[in-house]
């Protein structure tokens, strides 16, 4: 769990080399990936049952990319730290997190 956490602050606070995205410093970036990672567990699984029923089952290919799309639209309204502009920059900055959680699952085993 902390090895994930370490993990999203560093993807939090490289984001800002994605156009439209601005974390203010290192202090930001370690909020928005607390807030963030409280979101994915208190709403994380609700989510994903919503998607996977309302879809048919056919969001289960991109499961984890459609979650973590609107728990960083919550992370952004719920924070003036973070500032996402625009739907573009917002999933590019999805891409980057879903790699970055990727990335972090590896150490969970």
């Amino acid at each position: 769990m902390i090895i994930r956490f370490i993990i999203l602050v560093a993807a939090f606070a490289l984001m800002p080399m994605i156009p439209g995205v601005k974390v203010k410093g290192i202090g930001a970036a370690a909020g928005a990936a607390l807030l963030f990672v409280l979101l994915s567990f208190f709403l994380g699984w609700a989510l994903k049952a919503m998607l996977v029923l309302g879809t048919l089952g056919l969001a289960f290919l991109a499961l984890n990319f459609l979650t973590n799309l609107i728990l960083l639209w919550l992370t952004d309204k719920a924070l003036e730290d973070v500032e996402i502009k625009g739907f573009g920059s917002l999933l590019l900055a999805t891409l980057w997190l879903t790699f970055a959680s990727a990335i972090a699952h590896l150490f969970r085993r």
